[in-house]
């Protein structure tokens, strides 16, 4: 992977503005307070769409595409992952699939598949479409993704180890976001349809009649594609492309590759009642039901220290609400590796943004959508970028480097070669850990291609260096009894990617 010297890109990022195709900015600095922004949080492109009153009236692109070819600048057309916006596209499929009869947002899951099994057998039972939709199945936030993302499981196998996660609560009591459940709503569409794939029912029911061509589902249709951005991430200080990663088995929670503007037709298309250019695309009451809080989540009710002008928090179907200046917010982000995008709209307002980011490293999409909803609503001014900038720092000071407990001079109990060996999760398979010229490699089994080295870091703990720098690095724990290996844990990017600690068990 080529590592380019920050000054240098952060040059192209401040050279590289594209024509406005609309011209109406939401405040009269907006170029360049998207550029200082763009230079703090080194983003190397960025595509912006607004909407109002059912018309765009403002698309740009800023920077670059790909910062090994500076000369390959961003637009309005360039396209870009959405990531978990996809999710409400996932959503308005079935509710849509619910109005006309082929389904129920409250049948149970194994109506569709019989044998579906989880840790928590009750869940199981009588888990909804509706719970998997609302992330309230009882898994935490994130947990299992390692497992999940960019790895060689299919969707198939992928349901079936669903019954290996372990359950952080009971069904429909705590709010935890799950990519795995948008993926499993995902294939209830092929059951309700009797042969649409989800792909094939989002092409046909949404991206045709909205008009937008350059919209895909999976990274290997880039290809046929021009005008696409490269992911790009900031590894050790350093920003870096990166690779797209397919993410097919998981397609439902957050596949989907667009652009601004046709991402703009989406958000026309929210706020119109369900038309577009015309046409029902989406019944009314079947878009109405998408934006119906489902379940609550934690929020400030009041002194809220960071949105003062919120006072509650739910997610509908594929979408996060809460209120914002007295009016109903409609929004989500969504993140793959080396892309961040943010979707919002105001429907008393028909105010809406499309924000499309070629990298992952940052909180500026989030600011900048409060700071265009600010001006729309004729807010007091604040600077929501600063304040998230502030907001990292202060992340900065209180994390404890994970150096400071670093300590070479105390060894590891046994033999290097004693760590050699097999090592199963239930969740995730098999992880190898072999010798190879005096140092220990590990090999997930579940991502081909990828290895880690095992390096000396403070007794048993040893630090992973990932070949794959999404992953970066993790702590190995390794368990000692009876002067031999029991088990290790470890977790991969707790921050971005799996919070959950992974016990592999050394096989005899």
């Amino acid at each position: 992977m080529r590592l380019l010297k920050q000054k240098t890109i952060l040059f192209f990022i401040t050279q590289c503005f594209l024509h406005t195709a609309f011209a109406q900015a939401p405040f009269a600095n907006f170029d360049s307070y998207v550029q200082a922004a763009m230079i703090d949080w080194q983003i190397p492109g960025m595509s912006v769409a607004i909407v109002k009153d059912g018309k765009i009236v403002y698309t740009k692109g800023y920077g670059i595409r790909n910062i090994i070819f500076p000369n390959e600048k961003v637009d309005e057309n360039t396209i870009f992952a959405i990531g978990s916006n996809t999710k409400a596209f996932t959503a308005t499929a079935l509710a849509l699939l619910q109005q006309e009869r082929k389904l129920g947002l409250d049948d149970k899951i194994r109506k569709y598949f019989p044998t579906f099994e989880m840790e928590d057998k009750y869940a199981a039972q009588e888990m909804t479409v509706r719970d998997l939709l609302t992330h309230r199945i009882g898994i935490a936030t994130w947990n299992g993704d390692f497992t999940h993302w960019g790895s060689k499981y299919t969707k198939e196998e992928l349901i079936q180890k669903m019954r290996y996660l372990p359950t952080a609560s009971s069904l429909r009591t705590r709010f935890g976001y799950c990519n795995i459940a948008y993926m499993l709503a995902g294939e209830v569409i092929p059951k309700a349809t009797k042969g649409d794939t989800w792909e094939m029912f989002l092409q046909e029911h949404f991206f045709e009649p909205l008009q937008m061509s350059r919209t895909c589902t999976s990274t290997n249709q880039l290809p046929s594609y021009d005008n696409v951005a490269m992911p790009h991430t900031l590894y050790r200080n350093n920003l870096v492309k990166l690779p797209w990663r397919n993410i097919d088995n998981l397609a439902a929670c957050g596949s989907i590759n667009s652009t601004a503007i046709d991402m703009s037709h989406w958000l026309i298309m929210q706020m119109d009642s369900g038309h577009y250019a015309g046409k029902t695309v989406v019944p009314q009451l079947v878009l109405t039901n998408t934006h119906i809080p489902q379940f609550a989540i934690p929020a400030f009710p009041y002194n809220n220290p960071t949105y003062s002008s919120t006072h509650f928090a739910a997610y509908g179907l594929g979408w996060f609400l809460n209120d914002y200046q007295g009016k109903m917010l409609i929004h989500h982000a969504g993140a793959v590796d080396g892309m961040v995008s943010q979707t919002a709209f105001m429907p008393e307002k028909r105010i809406g943004l499309v924000i499309l980011t070629n990298s992952d490293s940052h909180n500026f999409s989030n600011a900048l959508m409060y700071q265009i909803l600010d001006a729309y609503l004729g807010s007091p001014a604040k600077d929501w970028n600063k304040a998230a900038l502030m907001e990292k720092k202060q992340e900065a000071e209180e994390n404890e480097p994970i150096e400071s407990k670093k300590n070479l001079s105390n060894k590891p109990s046994l033999p290097i070669d004693a760590y050699t060996g097999y090592y199963l999760h239930p969740h995730y398979g098999q992880m190898t850990i072999r010798l190879q010229n005096k140092q220990l490699i590990v090999t997930p089994s579940a991502h081909p291609g990828t290895t880690g080295k095992l390096l000396a870091w403070n007794g048993d703990d040893m630090m992973c260096e990932w070949s794959d720098l999404m992953w970066d690095k993790s702590l190995f724990h390794f368990s000692i009894q009876d002067d031999k290996v029991k088990f290790f844990d470890m977790m991969t990017r707790p921050d971005l990617l799996d919070p959950m600690m992974y016990l592999f068990e050394k096989m005899e």
